[in-house]
């Protein structure tokens, strides 16, 4: 198994190089969009547990937390994530389920 190392640990890096990608950015940084959106709590919830079924729970923390404080006085889910409240809208979708 020796010989399989190195390609194991690109194998890591790449996984977890999609993984950020996914979880946090519809845009690469490469795209000038990528800084001013961002990232929505809906598509990071679904995100965050696809990775958690393929036990990429090993390689980033949870964002739970984040994502239970991103809500307002009434404990609805607000869409941004990082966002002041004041720019920030309800996520009807998120909280309708």
């Amino acid at each position: 198994m020796g010989n399989l190392e190195p390609y194991l640990l690109s194998v890591l890096c790449l996984k977890q190089k999609a993984a950020q990608f996914l979880a946090w950015r519809y845009w690469s940084s490469r795209n000038p969009n990528h800084k001013r959106l961002p990232p929505d709590i809906n598509d990071t919830a679904c995100v965050a547990s696809a990775l958690k079924n393929h036990y990429y729970k090993l390689l980033f923390s949870s964002n739970t937390q984040r994502i239970l404080k991103n809500r307002n006085e009434q404990g609805l889910f607000y869409t941004w994530l990082g966002r002041l409240p004041a720019r920030n809208d309800v996520d009807s979708v998120v909280n309708a389920i």
